[in-house]
């Protein structure tokens, strides 16, 4: 039977078209995905809310993203932290490790346990898992979603997601793709409810830094550490080392917390596992760097110079 050429063309452009609802999806992002076995263009997966058995907790979903802090973002990788992972591929292996379902069922099934990619950031913006609130009632964990991105709430004004290729893994402004406005809120049907209030955040940046300026001004040993460069060394120095996540863990060494502790038990019972106290790693971190460097300053040129402090 004669194949009609530009026929076939039409389809596979559309296709392509569809699936490029991934972060940075540009055709031509989307056709090397397809090339290289990332995506599928005969995916026909149903969108569904999938198991509804489990309840879970937003801010568990959030504490879950938030230990990936730094992880490789690879568009259109696979759901599982072993590699790298594109926006929504992220999203699903959190959903999942959290029992929560994703689009098309539960993980496991969807992304035959994290080697496909699963659903696209645009399949979770439609998806009947989750339901879509005003922006002033989002919470710790909820989904902010556009057609060609996703990530989760950290509060009104932060997210947490796997950005791109150049940032990768971490928490930012609600900084969605170019040209597409605000996020959709959608809150997931199987997290259980939350007495956290708009601008409430669970362990983030923003929130520890602002900790770290309170501990900081409490204490004459760091009296000026919290304004001009010295304050602006501290930030960079543990933006590197965890993003200021009190449950950050380096994979290699074991390294841990806000200050990457090394061992972890070098740092107070409160700072370790499970309780992972934020104000009890900040105490630990500012008194390392005065005794080992003598300001920030110092110990973030130590670390630009040796990659550790």
């Amino acid at each position: 039977m004669a194949v009609n050429v530009a026929s076939v063309a039409y389809i596979a452009i559309g296709s392509l078209i569809a699936f490029s609802g991934i972060k940075g999806a540009t055709l031509a992002d989307t056709a090397k995905a397809v090339l290289s076995g990332n995506l599928s263009l005969t995916d026909t997966e149903t969108i569904g809310q999938g198991s509804t058995g489990t309840t879970v907790s937003g801010s568990a979903i959030l504490s879950e993203a938030q230990s990936f802090n730094g992880h490789k973002y690879v568009y259109g990788g696979p759901s599982n932290p072993q590699t790298g992972w594109d926006c929504s591929s992220f999203v699903s292996y959190v959903l999942g490790q959290e029992g929560a379902p994703i689009p098309g069922g539960d993980w496991a099934t969807v992304t035959k346990n994290g080697t496909t990619h699963g659903p696209t950031a645009d399949e979770y913006l439609t998806w009947s898992g989750a339901t879509s609130v005003p922006v002033a009632s989002v919470q710790p964990g909820d989904l902010l979603c556009w057609s060609t991105h996703v990530g989760f709430a950290v509060d009104s004004t932060h997210m947490f997601s796997a950005l791109d290729q150049e940032q990768g893994t971490l928490e930012s402004g609600w900084n969605g793709p170019t040209g597409e406005g605000n996020p959709t809120v959608r809150q997931l049907n199987s997290v259980a409810g939350t007495t956290a209030t708009s601008g409430e955040s669970s362990n983030s940046a923003s929130a520890n830094q602002a900790l770290a300026k309170s501990i900081i001004q409490a204490n004459p040993s760091y009296k000026g550490w919290d304004t001009g460069q010295t304050w602006t060394d501290l930030v960079s120095l543990w933006n590197k080392e965890s993003g200021w996540n009190a449950k950050a863990k380096n994979p290699s060494s074991g390294a841990y917390g806000i200050p990457q502790g090394l061992p972890e038990t070098k740092m107070p019972a409160a700072a370790q596992p499970p309780q992972s106290d934020p104000t009890a790693q900040i105490e630990w971190g500012l008194e390392y760097i005065a005794q080992t460097y003598g300001s920030p300053v110092m110990a973030w040129a130590h670390e630009q110079a040796n990659n550790w402090y």
